[in-house]
């Protein structure tokens, strides 16, 4: 149940266009800021929800 809860706010994601970087909000997961050099990097860093927690 949780693993959905956390694939869903995932999908929620939003991006920011920063001077040298992208940075990653996830509303529902506070604390959890992806950035990247760019949007597919901030996309990659985005924790993944892991079947075997």
């Amino acid at each position: 149940m949780i693993l959905e809860y956390i694939a869903a706010a995932l999908e929620h994601a939003r991006y920011k266009l920063l001077d040298d970087a992208e940075y990653g909000k996830v509303p529902e997961l506070p604390g959890v800021p992806p950035t990247g050099r760019t949007l597919d990097e901030c996309r990659r860093n985005l924790p993944a929800p892991s079947m075997n927690a």
